[in-house]
């Protein structure tokens, strides 16, 4: 049987990558591979029969530091340690097939100059961090040893063809997966549990309810998100924001500025996502940049209509049935587009025909595609 080694520089990470992973090593290991994860920060899995996991220390150092060191380190193990298939999730420079989860750095540092300043845009391009993820990312793509880039989006496809001139033959396509099965249950009960939720958090079951669920504020573009629905202050609705910023609060007084204070509550990370989900009408994220943000796909799962971003990977999955994709920077149409969702309330009938437009992705589907585009490449 073949023995697989895996790259992943944190296992003990919350969030989408991560639960990601997991399941990826979950379906490989149930095909009865051996597997072997190269890491330097784990706290959750432990090694079993067919799963070894080897732990390089941790030092409290620069990031770019324990970046480059991280790398070198698995070049040393991997020189030792012979494998014919070596699968990277992170920024490394040897491995024989990759999955750009977290799309091209490249790009991203060039989308950051929408959102940032001109001096972050230039600190950005001394800063050692970057320097040191772009190099190591262009050396992965130019090894003679790659065999398959696997990405989440033709997004990502189009950015890494553009950016590195890059073999379209080593290039696969598969879209993230989503729990639809095993969401069944939780959607089949939004409507009694959302009165219960509502109920639970001090807000009105019966206004429109808007859900935002990110990290990093700035990018997920929720500032946008928050003009847009200052236009229509006087509809009712609740936008219920999820998710951690270190400036939660400029985005608090950016609410009270705009006389929408009384209608936007932050709750912050929260280990209830599936309550928010159930309690919304509609969930909007202005993203401007994801490769493909899993928490579009899990919504559009649960039988919610989604507003996101053209600069999101997940805007292949978006029809007329079940979004809009849309120029988050665009004000007067993110406006339009909101009172549209909001004059559409989310009702059993709706929701369902919006939940079967993801039925083809549940994960044991996607999983299945990706180990057979691992295994035979």
């Amino acid at each position: 049987m073949l023995n697989i080694i895996f790259i992943k520089y944190h296992l003990n990470s919350a969030g989408g990558l991560e639960k990601y992973f997991s399941r990826i090593i979950d379906a490989f290991l149930n095909k009865g591979y051996k597997i072997t994860i190269l890491t330097a920060n784990n706290s959750k899995k432990k090694s079993s029969n067919n799963l070894k996991i080897v732990t390089f220390k941790d030092f409290k150092i620069f990031k770019f530091l324990k970046l480059k060191i991280f790398d070198f380190r698995c070049y040393l193990w991997l020189k030792k340690n012979k494998a014919k298939t070596v699968f990277s999730f992170d920024r490394t420079s040897f491995f024989t097939h990759t999955r750009l989860g977290n799309g091209l750095h490249k790009t991203y540092l060039k989308r950051r100059k929408i959102f940032e300043s001109a001096f972050k845009s230039f600190f950005n391009k001394i800063n050692p961090l970057h320097r040191i993820i772009l190099k190591i990312e262009k050396k992965g793509f130019e090894q003679k040893n790659l065999k398959k880039v696997i990405v989440n989006s033709k997004m990502v496809q189009n950015e890494l063809l553009k950016e590195y001139n890059f073999d379209p033959k080593k290039i696969k396509v598969i879209l993230n997966g989503v729990e639809f099965n095993e969401l069944e249950n939780s959607f089949l009960n939004w409507q009694k549990e959302k009165a219960i939720f509502a109920k639970k958090i001090n807000l009105n079951p019966h206004s429109f309810h808007i859900v935002f669920i990110g990290n990093d504020y700035k990018r997920k573009g929720l500032k946008f998100l928050l003009k847009a629905l200052s236009n229509l202050k006087n509809l009712d609705f609740h936008l219920s924001v999820i998710g951690k910023d270190k400036n939660m609060k400029k985005y608090v007084s950016f609410a009270k500025k705009n006389k929408i204070d009384k209608k936007v509550s932050f709750f912050g990370p929260r280990n209830d996502i599936i309550n928010f989900l159930q309690l919304a009408d509609s969930f909007i994220l202005p993203t401007l940049y994801d490769p493909f943000a899993n928490a579009v796909i899990e919504a559009i799962a649960m039988g919610i209509f989604v507003i996101t971003s053209k600069y999101n990977g997940a805007k292949e999955i978006i029809t007329n049935e079940n979004g809009i994709v849309l120029d988050p920077l665009d004000i007067d149409t993110f406006t339009k587009s909101l009172l549209f969702a909001i004059q559409t309330k989310k009702n059993f009938e709706n929701s369902k025909k919006i939940r079967q437009t993801v039925r083809k992705l549940d994960f044991s589907n996607q999983l299945k595609t990706l180990i057979n585009e691992v295994i035979t490449s």
